[in-house]
């Protein structure tokens, strides 16, 4: 028997590189690429951040006219709760002897026991600075109001409809006044 020898096979794998024919050039690295990046991502970052700033404007923009509105509708309830009232004060005066007095007082018994108005309103928030008032005339007037004054207190400061004043007591901003003398 002969031996054989294992020899290991080499192989030798052989890379070619091509030459890129002489009327090509070969692509080159622009030197200036490297200072558009930071260019680039400075534009981007500008953006975003006017893109976030003008978002928060009209959220800002969004909660004041959302508040104003409210504003202008509590005021109008108020308005539409003085004449509810005065309606209720013309009744009573009418039922009255020789339809000539007001309520000296205004209070469940006199408009809402009668059956004048089912509930006397309130403001719609109803604190120390934002209330109804009615005063008799002449004041003091135990033995028969002949006039009265209904004020109620606005929230909107710009308001000049008809009927709205400088702001009476214990209002701040300005006053919805009805008077019948």
């Amino acid at each position: 028997m002969q031996e054989t020898s294992a020899n290991p096979v080499q192989v030798h794998i052989a890379t070619q590189t091509q030459e890129t024919p002489s009327n090509q050039q070969s692509p080159q690295v622009n030197p200036a690429l490297p200072t558009d990046k930071p260019k680039s991502s400075l534009k981007k970052v500008l953006i975003i951040m006017i893109a976030v700033l003008v978002f928060i404007g009209l959220v800002f923009a969004g909660f004041y006219f959302y508040r104003i509105q409210n504003i202008k509708k509590r005021d109008g309830q108020r308005k539409a709760d003085i004449t509810r009232i005065q309606g209720a004060l013309e009744q009573y005066k009418n039922d009255t002897s020789n339809a000539k007095y007001y309520p000296t007082v205004l209070n469940s018994s006199t408009l809402e026991k009668t059956g004048y108005v089912a509930k006397i309103p309130t403001d719609p928030i109803n604190t120390d600075s934002y209330i109804y008032t009615y005063i008799g005339s002449p004041s003091p007037c135990a033995g028969g109001c002949t006039g009265y004054t209904l004020t109620a207190c606005l929230e909107n400061k710009n308001d000049k409809a008809e009927n709205t004043t400088d702001p009476i007591a214990p209002c701040t901003t300005r006053s919805y006044k009805v008077s019948k003398p």
